[in-house]
């Protein structure tokens, strides 16, 4: 998007309202409405085959003092998107 366009945007403004434009993404749940996709699946990522949540990376070098967590998402995109 060009900065021409952004200001040709905001000249289409006149009351200043904002809304949330985003979708919940665990809604409607289960799969009634199409059973290929599925709600998201949040799960932790391994480190050194131990689920990396609160992993002490001093397991790995006893120099190291940071506790850390890492997830992954699982996200069916259309998920959401066709309920309404």
């Amino acid at each position: 998007m060009t900065p021409e366009k952004v200001k040709q945007g905001i000249a289409e403004v006149r009351e200043g309202l904002t809304f949330c434009l985003s979708l919940p993404l665990d809604y409607p749940g289960g799969t009634a409405l199409n059973p290929r996709r599925h709600p998201p699946v949040l799960r932790p990522t391994l480190r050194n085959g131990k689920i990396n949540f609160l992993y002490r990376l001093s397991d790995d070098d006893p120099q190291l003092t940071d506790v850390i967590n890492d997830d992954a998402v699982i996200l069916h995109l259309q998920y959401s998107s066709q309920w309404g």
